[in-house]
């Protein structure tokens, strides 16, 4: 059996040169939410982020970083072949 193995660098967001059901396998390490090290990204990518950080409001950054990372899942979700293999963590 012969496989085609390519690595693309971009916004997990936006994977329109990737066709629908055509990945077989997804490895992904995202920035997670509420840990100190990716606050920074969060923040760049939503001023409501920042500003949540910024008053303390904890439960509600965690929440709007969530919302970040749905567009994510989203397109991973399309570009997976039903019989494909994931391990998000």
């Amino acid at each position: 059996m012969k496989t085609t193995h390519r690595i693309i660098l971009g916004d997990a967001r936006r994977l329109e040169g990737i066709k629908s059901g055509s990945i077989h396998l997804a490895v992904t390490s995202p920035p997670y939410p509420m840990i100190a090290m990716w606050d920074g990204v969060f923040s760049e990518q939503s001023c409501r982020v920042a500003s949540a950080l910024g008053a303390g409001q904890g439960a509600e950054a965690f929440e709007l970083m969530h919302q970040l990372l749905d567009g994510a899942w989203d397109e991973l979700y399309r570009v997976l072949s039903p019989e494909g293999l994931h391990n998000f963590f």
